[in-house]
C-alpha cells in the first residue's frame, strides 16, 4: 500500500490554506488554535508539519508571535506535487501536442502544489514509483478495469478521475456530459426553427465522439426528427478539409443546420459554406473550453455547446477539496453544457 504520512498530509492543507487566504511573504499564517480547527489536525501532526514547512524554508517562526511567509508560495523549492497519469494505449502513440497541461500547471502552482505528469500504457513499477511521490492523483485517458485494480493500492492519497468510465466505482470522478452537449446543441437548432441537421463528428472510436453520436441521434427522435446516416460524416485524420467541403457541398443546400466537434472547425472555416453566403446552413460547434469562445468569431452567428466552468477549473477545485479532506470519499462532478452565440 502507498501511504501518506500523517505530518505530509497537514504539510499539503497548510500549503493548500497559505494558497486559499492569498497570503504575500511577511504575512501571518492563522494561529495554531485556528488551523487545528479548520482543518480537524492534531497538534502534534500539525507543529510537525510547520517545523519542516520552517526547515525548509517556506515559513519563519518567531516566537510568541507565530509563522510568517517567508518566500512566494509559487517559489518554494520543496513543496508536494500533483501527478496527472495519462493511461494510454499501446497502439496510439502518445501526442503531446493534443495535451494541454499548461492551464493545470499554472493553475495548481497557484493552489501551492508542484505539477508532473506520467505517460504509462501499462501498469508497472515505474508508475508506482512516480505516484507513491505524489501528494495527489489524477488519472485520465484510457482507464479500464484492470487500471482500476492498480490504482486502489494507492486508496491513501487523494486521486481523481477525469472522465466518465463505467468500471470506475473506487473513485470520484469529474464526469464531462458529451452526450448532453451534442442533445443540448440538437434542441436548440430545433428551437430556432430547424429540422434538417446534420453531424460532423471526430474519430469515432474515441469514447467522447461516440457519445456525441448517441446524444444526436438520442436527440433527434425526442424532438420527432428523422434521423439519416448521410446527414453525418466523420471524416478521416488527415483529409478532413477535402472529406468535409465534399460533405457540404452533397448536402449543405438541403440541410437547416450542421452541428460539428471543434476539430472540425477550421476545415468548415476553410470551405465555402463557412456562414458567410446566404442559404448556408446554420453552424453550431461542440468545445469542452469555454475559453476558447473567441477563436470562433470568424464564423459569426454560429452557436457553440461549452461549459460554464472550464475542465481544468472543475478538476483544480475538486483535487483541491479532496486534499484538504485526506482523500476521503467525495461525490462526483458531472459537467453540464450551455449554448453561447458568437
Amino acid at each position: 500500500m502507498a501511504k501518506v504520512l500523517k505530518y505530509d498530509q497537514v504539510k499539503l492543507k497548510i500549503l493548500s490554506a497559505i494558497a486559499e487566504d492569498a497570503l504575500q511573504v511577511g504575512d501571518r499564517l492563522p494561529s495554531e488554535r485556528d488551523m487545528m480547527r479548520r482543518f480537524s489536525i492534531s497538534q502534534t501532526s500539525f507543529r510537525h508539519a510547520i517545523a519542516e514547512l520552517e526547515w525548509e524554508g517556506l515559513l519563519e517562526r518567531r516566537p510568541r508571535s507565530g509563522s510568517f511567509l517567508r518566500v512566494p508560495l509559487q517559489n518554494f523549492q520543496h513543496r508536494e506535487h500533483v501527478l496527472m497519469l495519462e493511461l494510454l494505449q499501446k497502439d496510439k502513440p502518445f501526442d503531446p501536442a493534443g495535451c494541454h497541461l499548461f492551464p493545470y500547471q499554472w493553475k495548481f502552482e497557484q493552489q501551492g502544489f508542484g505539477f508532473r505528469t506520467k505517460v504509462a500504457y501499462v501498469p508497472g513499477a515505474d508508475v508506482v514509483e512516480a505516484a507513491q511521490s505524489a501528494a495527489a492523483l489524477l488519472v485520465t485517458e484510457n482507464v479500464t478495469a484492470g487500471w482500476i485494480r492498480f490504482l486502489k493500492m494507492f486508496r491513501s492519497k487523494p486521486l481523481l478521475v477525469i472522465g466518465d468510465y463505467p468500471c470506475n466505482r473506487d473513485f470520484p470522478a469529474i464526469k464531462i456530459d458529451h452526450r448532453e452537449m451534442a442533445r443540448a446543441m440538437v434542441r436548440e437548432f430545433v428551437a430556432a426553427g430547424c429540422r434538417r441537421i446534420g453531424f460532423i463528428n471526430a474519430i469515432r472510436s474515441y469514447l467522447p465522439s461516440r457519445k456525441m453520436h448517441e446524444g444526436y441521434v438520442a436527440a433527434l427522435r425526442e424532438c420527432g426528427l428523422e434521423y439519416r446516416p448521410e446527414w453525418e460524416l466523420t471524416p478521416e485524420r488527415d483529409r478532413e478539409r477535402d472529406m468535409v467541403a465534399d460533405f457540404m457541398e452533397r448536402h449543405g443546400a438541403g440541410l437547416d443546420a450542421v452541428m460539428a466537434e471543434r476539430y472540425i472547425y477550421y476545415a468548415i472555416l476553410a470551405s465555402k459554406w463557412n456562414g458567410a453566403c446566404p442559404g448556408t446552413p446554420a453552424l453550431g460547434f461542440i468545445d469542452v473550453s469555454p475559453e476558447r469562445i473567441r477563436d470562433y468569431s470568424f464564423i459569426r452567428g454560429s452557436r457553440i455547446a461549452t461549459y460554464a466552468e472550464t475542465i481544468t477549473d472543475t478538476v483544480v477545485r475538486k483535487l483541491t477539496e479532496l486534499i484538504r479532506s485526506d482523500g476521503k470519499a467525495s461525490s462526483d462532478v458531472v459537467i453540464r453544457p450551455v449554448i453561447q452565440t458568437v
